[in-house]
């Protein structure tokens, strides 16, 4: 299987890595707080077959930009630097394809950026089971506002 190539891309808002694998119309891939190598991704390995896959490793993520202050790592600044990484590969427009977390992210991308975006792939971006853990989250029992949340 063919490694993915490792770049290390100058944004306006900093250095990240990013894996290149295959060719086609370009589509980005990520996920909040996971580290890609060369060996890529599962869950992006499935697009190389039909688009050039761009997988990038975010800010504070492998050797990419570290963060200087905490907002930077929240998920509005996380597509505010997407677009830059898209801006300065040269893409008008490029699609999108996360999961978990990285589907959280897709939908924050597809709401201020759509007219960047071709298609925007979203799996699994419902986070409702880990969250029940939580007596803070409102679909835990144990949380005073359960019963009406639920109904």
């Amino acid at each position: 299987m063919k490694k993915w190539e490792r770049e290390y891309l100058v944004t306006e808002r900093g250095v990240f890595e990013i894996y290149k694998k295959s060719n086609g119309e370009p589509l980005c891939v990520t996920h909040h707080y996971s580290e890609f190598n060369e060996t890529g991704d599962y869950f992006a390995e499935t697009f190389t077959q039909f688009y050039k896959v761009i997988l990038v490793n975010l800010r504070e993520v492998g050797n990419s930009e570290k963060a200087n202050e905490p907002y930077q790592l929240c998920l509005l600044e996380t597509v505010f630097d997407l677009e830059a990484i898209r801006e300065s590969l040269g893409f008008e427009r490029w699609g999108f394809a996360g999961h978990s977390r990285g589907g959280m992210l897709g939908i924050i991308y597809g709401i201020y950026f759509s007219n960047h975006l071709n298609f925007n792939v979203i799996v699994g971006a419902a986070a409702k089971e880990y969250m029940t853990f939580s007596i803070d989250c409102i679909y835990n029992s144990a949380h005073p506002q359960f019963h009406e949340c639920k109904n």
